[in-house]
């Protein structure tokens, strides 16, 4: 008889801890610009080399939100086979050096997509234009989801945007519009109580001698960086160049916003290597996060 209470005893005590490590779950959230696919890049920076150092990289550290810049239609194609755990949402109409190419894939096995959409940058935010009177004519975008941890329960949204390049004062109205345009977009789906993420390459620092820091001014009056906020944390610079180029402060291009949550870890994964000397001409950033 005290042999089969123990027993019960034991399944219940086994039971009960994995209820509460579900309970506890953490998310890895990460924001990557992938580089674009172009015959430019040769040998090892090819996007046919890097993609399965990319994939070395996903299958190592396994995020369950990933927001990708850059992806065009090949590699997004490549994606979906190299990485068969993971669904893609993208930006109706696009995947072609036209731009907004920003798109989220998802471990399905540990998150559950409820909702999602996109929206570009610019007056006409619903359906396919330019960015606003920049530099760089490219479409600019953002695309979200609205996604349910499977272990816990708790809901989360998780946007990928991209803003525009260049120094001039119209690109600098640009990246702020871009911003004002992505804050309204958040506080208007997702509301105030949500917990709500946003990455992406913002083509700015927020390093005190970058000008372009006022393009990322919205952000913080509504979230907070997760970069300066993380118990453990790095300030590496995330944009690389491939190595051709000198780096500076000023190269803290990839952020990752958030409100509504417990950040206790933000990593630029920058020092193990995949196979190749660089898997972009960007590092990914992650944050880890438990969920209120």
């Amino acid at each position: 008889m005290k042999t089969h209470f123990f027993k019960i005893m034991l399944a219940v005590a086994i039971l009960l801890g994995g209820f509460s490590q579900r309970a506890s779950a953490e998310l890895k959230l990460m924001s990557f610009n992938i580089r674009y696919n172009t015959p430019k890049d040769t040998g090892v920076l090819n996007w046919e080399v890097r993609k399965y150092a990319i994939q070395r990289m996903i299958d190592s550290v396994k995020p369950d939100v990933v927001g990708v810049n850059e992806a065009r239609a090949k590699m997004r194609a490549d994606l979906k086979e190299l990485l068969p755990e993971y669904d893609m949402i993208e930006i109706e109409g696009t995947g072609s050096g036209k731009g907004a190419n920003a798109v989220i894939i998802y471990n399905r096995n540990t998150v559950k997509l409820l909702k999602n959409g996109w929206f570009f940058h610019s007056a006409t935010p619903g359906e396919p234009s330019m960015c606003w009177d920049v530099t760089t004519k490219q479409w600019r975008g953002t695309v979200w989801g609205l996604f349910k941890e499977r272990a816990t329960g708790k809901k989360f949204y998780w946007y990928c945007t991209h803003l525009c390049l260049g120094i001039k004062n119209c690109d600098l109205e640009g990246k702020l519009n871009s911003s004002l345009l992505n804050l309204d977009m958040m506080q208007s789906q997702a509301g105030e109580k949500a917990t709500v993420f946003l990455g992406g390459d913002m083509n700015a620092s927020y390093e005190a001698d970058d000008i372009r820091r006022w393009g990322l001014q919205p952000y913080y009056y509504w979230m907070k960086d997760a970069r300066l906020t993380a118990p453990q944390s790095s300030d590496a610079t995330t944009f690389n160049a491939f190595g051709q180029m000198e780096i500076t402060r000023r190269h803290v291009l990839d952020y990752i916003f958030y409100r509504n949550a417990d950040i206790t870890k933000f990593e630029t994964l920058n020092s193990p290597d995949w196979g190749v000397p660089y898997i972009s001409d960007h590092y990914p950033i992650m944050v880890t996060v438990n969920l209120k």
